[in-house]
């Protein structure tokens, strides 16, 4: 559950920052946004999968893997 309404949250906030009118708006948004990424990366980790952009900012993830050799 926690999951599901840190990726509503970052989807909102998302929308927000491209529906933003000033400069203090973006900060304000920007940096709820960074917080709700990092929550979800944290939670991610915790379950063994990284996170990655996409080209269109989405965060999909990816497995951990060991380096071949």
């Amino acid at each position: 559950m926690d999951r599901f309404i840190r990726r509503e949250n970052i989807t909102l906030f998302r929308r927000r920052l491209a529906e933003a009118t000033s400069e203090e708006q973006r900060k304000v948004i920007l940096q709820l946004l960074a917080e709700e990424e990092a929550k979800d990366g944290i939670l991610r980790a915790g379950q063994g999968e990284e996170t990655r952009k996409t080209k269109d900012a989405s965060i999909e993830p990816t497995p951990v893997t060991s380096p071949s050799r």
